[in-house]
């Protein structure tokens, strides 16, 4: 397993040089026994989709792969699948993710979501509404700051979040609207209402 564990981090540290040739094995460790082993590969994978390699025909594979331990490991395997799907820019792990019971594990895919480049502005949006204040207050600071959103573009969410029935949704809302630069004149006026 110690072997192992070293080859997933090799592999790790030559995929920016030999990119597609990594996956076979990596995809092959990230579903090691050792749960070590799972770790080093996941980390590796999340670095090949950093450095842009092509998964081709493999991006269905590296989805099926990631299911498990999306779904059954432990936090830190849980959070290095989200990292490793947004690097890779696969979307419906980051969308099962966001619709996770646990509260933790959805705020750790909105952050996924928020951190791509581009950010996937639909998660974020729909996490406006999610039944954790945590995940709200983190969609709509990254819908106003870090995700890039046009505050012209998150207007619409606000002025929906205050007129929800929930308090705290809407004073979400009223919070992030105070934080929003480049449409303050369209903040003032909605909170004003």
């Amino acid at each position: 397993s110690s072997v192992r564990r070293a080859a997933a981090e090799a592999f790790g540290r030559l995929t920016p040089v030999v990119k597609e040739a990594v996956l076979p094995p990596l995809l092959a460790l990230a579903q090691d026994a050792d749960r070590n082993v799972r770790v080093e590969a996941l980390h590796a994978l999340e670095k090949a989709g950093e450095v842009g390699t092509p998964l081709g025909k493999r991006a269905e594979e590296l989805e099926r792969v990631l299911g498990d331990p999306l779904e059954r490991g432990d936090r830190e395997e849980r959070r290095l699948v989200l990292a490793v799907a947004a690097s890779h820019r696969l979307l419906s792990l980051l969308r099962r993710a966001a619709l996770d019971p646990d509260d933790g594990m959805r705020l750790e895919a909105i952050r996924a979501a928020g951190a791509m480049k581009p950010p996937v502005t639909e998660l974020l949006r729909s996490a406006t509404d999610d039944r954790s204040p945590i995940v709200r207050a983190e969609a709509i600071g990254l819908l106003v700051g870090s995700a890039g959103v046009g505050a012209g573009e998150a207007l619409p969410v606000f002025e929906a979040m205050l007129r929800a029935g929930d308090v705290e949704t809407r004073r979400s809302a009223a919070r992030a609207l105070g934080d929003l630069s480049g449409s303050e004149d369209a903040a003032v006026r909605l909170l004003g209402r």
